[in-house]
Order: structure tokens, then sequence, then C-alpha cells
């Protein structure tokens, strides 16, 4: 044998070599990714504008208060009714507004009631000559992953959840493609979900809204990058929002950021109410949804008072705001949110307690007791629970 045919034998045996060495990694490294997002079974790696659904899903409750449909508004209520929306009508910030919009399509039917336009126009459900005030550049911003609200100096809603603006309007879309008058021109409302799948997996104030958003606007079975370019997908943020309700159980600072705890009740009852409707959750995740769902209930039913009330401390003990103006804003809040979410699920066992509830709070509602500006977002989840009960 020669000597070129030894080297030629040589240099074949080690690319062959190099081309396995090569596989194996690169097998290795798709079993890893494999393992990492494949709890719901399949799931492959999309770019974010790939995982963006183009109508979000729709959230339909057992027991739904809001939506299309108009009440009317009885003699006991009507002080508090004029009283919110005119002073929801003084001020322009996303949340104020969304709060203003929840309350103007419930009472738009009923007469004597000068109802404001809202700033936020939806394309599909108010026609555009009925837009007197838009958004404005200030409470919107840009960003290279979606548009995003904010609500800058101008925020009178307690806690400024700016993903909560854009869960909303997801509900009252409908299932449709929509856009969302900004400064004078369309943004798809689209945008706003980009923007949240873009920074899914941050863990700040805003995360039981963020992830109600990504719920209803990530397509199921894929995995995306988000802008710290982590791998997030549908599983991955629910075990987020899970850890966080875990956490929140035993942690009185963590309630404090998420209106006693109340907004992540309300999110695991939406998520639960959509993935039963429409399934996009893994088995283990479901499971796990269930179970904390089951607790957190049981814990609305432990955590009532006496007179019907719930307070700051319902869900961990927890010392209330000081002032008996503070506390009665406060339990209106936790009152009110609660009832939305367990009517929205509507448990069955559940009635006596909600019964207990709605008087309490409509006795509060019908005195016309809270009046503060900082209680917009009390007063308006108080009302629609007590008017549509």
């Amino acid at each position: 044998m020669g000597v070129d045919s030894v080297q030629l034998k040589w240099v074949s045996w080690r690319r062959a070599v190099v081309v396995l060495l090569v596989v194996g990694v690169v097998a290795v490294a798709v079993t890893s990714s494999a393992l990492w997002v494949g709890q719901s079974g399949a799931m492959h790696e999309v770019p974010l504008d790939g995982a963006l659904r183009d109508v979000p899903r729709c959230l339909v409750g057992r027991n739904h208060a809001g939506g299309d449909a108009s009440v009317s508004v009885g003699e006991r209520f009507r002080k508090s009714v004029g009283r919110l929306l005119g002073d929801c009508g003084r001020y322009k910030s996303p949340a104020t507004q969304v709060h203003l919009l929840m309350l103007s399509q419930l009472v738009g039917g009923s007469s004597g009631f000068r109802v404001p336009v809202p700033s936020v126009v939806l394309e599909p459900l108010l026609n555009e000559e009925a837009a007197i005030e838009f958004f404005g550049e200030s409470v919107v911003s840009q960003h290279i992953g979606g548009w995003a609200f904010h609500s800058g100096s101008r925020a009178i809603v307690g806690e400024s959840h700016s993903y909560q603006v854009v869960a909303a309007l997801s509900d009252w879309a409908k299932g449709r493609a929509t856009s969302v008058f900004v400064g004078g021109r369309a943004v798809p409302l689209s945008g706003f979900a980009r923007h949240a799948l873009n920074s899914a997996g941050a863990l700040d104030s805003d995360l039981e809204w963020q992830m109600l958003v990504v719920m209803r606007w990530a397509k199921r079975g894929v995995a995306w990058r988000n802008k710290f370019n982590e791998l997030v997908s549908l599983d991955s943020c629910m075990t987020k929002l899970l850890d966080r309700a875990d956490e929140a159980e035993s942690s009185p600072s963590m309630v404090r950021v998420s209106c006693a705890g109340t907004h992540i009740l309300q999110a695991l009852v939406s998520l639960s109410l959509m993935d039963e409707e429409s399934p996009f959750l893994g088995g283990v995740i479901r499971e796990r949804l269930a179970a904390t769902l089951e607790r957190w209930l049981s814990k609305v039913i432990q955590g009532q008072e006496e007179d019907g009330r719930w307070s700051v401390g319902w869900l961990v003990d927890r010392e209330a705001p000081g002032g008996v103006e503070a506390r009665l804003v406060a339990d209106v809040l936790v009152t009110g949110h609660l009832l939305e979410a367990v009517l929205l699920l509507g448990e069955v066992g559940l009635d006596a307690c909600v019964s207990k509830g709605v008087v309490w709070l409509g006795d509060v509602m019908a005195a016309d007791s809270v009046r503060s500006l900082g209680s917009i977002c009390p007063r308006t989840h108080a009302l629609r629970v007590v008017l549509t009960r």
C-alpha cells in the first residue's frame, strides 16, 4: 500500500470522527431543548412574530359580568354611578380610561346618565365618529418589541397596570382583529400584545396582567425568545404565575403589589376558564393550576369577615391601612375584586359566601361612602358586581 493511500484513509477516518462528534453535539442540544420546552408535547422554537396569534382568545366566564350588555341602574346606586362617571371623565390615564370603559359599557343604556366618551377607542366596538378624545402620545410608547401603555404623571388609579389595559381591550375585541386609536392613528392591538410576549417572564408588579395578555395572544405548541434571550412558552409563563401564587400565600410584601392578591386570583380564574374552553396548557401545568385555584378558593371562604366583606389580610396576615376611610376603600377594593373573580368562575359551592359579600358591598355603594379620586378602581369593580348580581 502506498503512502498516498495510507494518508487518504487517515484523512477520511478523521473526517468521519469529526462528523460524528458534530452530529452528537447537535443531537444533545436538540434533545435538551426538547426536554426543556416539551412539557406540553411536541414544541418548536419560532420567531417572536411567529408566536403571536392574529386575534386574541376569548374569555367567556360561566357568569360573565359586563361586556356589551347594559343594565338598568336603580335609584339605589344612581349617586355612586354618577359620581364615578364624572371622576373617570376628568382623568385620561389608560388605566382610568379602561375602568371608564368597563362602567360605561355596563350603564350606557341607562337613561339620565351623561357617560363621558372614553379616550380608549376600539375600532370594531365604537365608531370613529364617537371618538372625541384620543390617547395622546404621552400615554403610549413604541418599542422595538411593540407598543406599550403607561400612565405617566396623570395616573389616578392606585397601581398602574399597563397590561391590564391590553388584557381588558383584548376581551372586548371578542376574537376580532382590533385597532386602538393613538394620537389620531390606528395601532393594531396585536402591537401591544407583542410587547407582552417580548417581555414574558419578567417578574414585576404587572406580572398577573402580563400573563393574561400572553395567554390570550400566544400560540400553543411553540416557544419563542423574549428580550432577555430566554426561551419561553405558554407553560413556562404559567409556571411563573403559579410560583408567584405559591409565594403570595406566605409573603405579605408579594400580596402588596397585586391588590392584596386579588389580581393573582383573577388571573388563575381567567386562565382556567380559557383553558377549559379551548385547551392550550400542558397536562401537568393544568393539574397544578386546578390545585392552586382550589386552594385559593378555600382561602376566599375562610378569609371572609362576619359582615360579608374581605380585608387586605384575607390571604395572608397583613396590617390594614390606618384611618376609617382608607380601611373602607381597601375593603371595597378587595371585596369587589374577589367577588368579580368568583362570579366569573360561577362556583355553586360559593353561593352563600357571594350573597353575603354582595349585600355588604351593595350597602356601601348605595350610601356613596367611598368618594376619593384614588378609589376609582375599587368603585368600578364594586359597582360592576352589585349592578350585575
